[in-house]
């Protein structure tokens, strides 16, 4: 487990905004710096938020799409949740790390609103995006955290693994009707019978 690591991406773009940087560690540096990409290794210490104890909508669609796409190592969405001050990680496929204070990588995609590409050199296989979450309005709402498998037939280019996180983030949008609608409770799913209706009603 590591709660401090920087990937080399967001160094480099801690470097060149040197201004936006300093807000964004200052802001990281107010809880445990956990990082959303590590292994699902529960650590309290790490936590600034608990979920609600059934599945939100959130987490429902974190599901949904890590059954959907096999080019995936993992999915995370970061922001604060509604009546909190916490930039956590508020849904993801750790189950275990929601909760999660953001790290500046996560912070840093949240308040500038902007992507990062990390290629994740020490941790051969796995290409990162941070990419900004956003609601059915375009409205910025938190960030999301791509872990795409980087080897074998899955393995793209940078500008691949860009356009795909875009395309997975403007899917998203249109069932993301506002911040709030995604911390309510999953809706469940019809069953085929349900969705078609009872037997001899028309």
């Amino acid at each position: 487990m590591n709660c401090n690591r920087i990937p080399k991406a967001l160094q480099l773009a801690l470097t060149a905004l040197t201004g936006i940087a300093a807000m964004s560690l200052t802001l990281a540096n107010s809880a445990p710096r956990c990082s959303s990409e590590s292994p699902p290794t529960p650590h309290a210490e790490c936590w600034n938020w608990r979920p609600p104890a059934g599945k939100i909508l959130a987490q429902q669609l974190v599901d949904r799409i890590m059954a959907t796409h096999p080019e995936l190592l993992s999915l995370t969405f970061h922001g604060v949740p509604p009546g909190t001050s916490a930039h956590t990680m508020f849904a993801g496929s750790f189950p275990d790390r929601i909760g999660d204070a953001d790290d500046p990588g996560d912070l840093f995609s949240q308040k500038t609103k902007s992507t990062i590409l990390d290629p994740s050199l020490d941790q051969p296989g796995k290409f990162v995006v941070f990419i900004s979450l956003r609601d059915a309005s375009d409205r910025s709402i938190g960030s999301m955290v791509i872990a795409f498998k980087d080897s074998g037939r899955y393995r793209r280019s940078e500008g691949q693994y860009y356009r795909a996180a875009l395309s997975l983030r403007n899917g998203l949008e249109k069932q993301i009707s506002s911040l709030q609608a995604l911390f309510e409770p999953a809706p469940r799913a019809q069953s085929p019978a349900s969705k078609l209706g009872a037997p001899g009603v028309r």
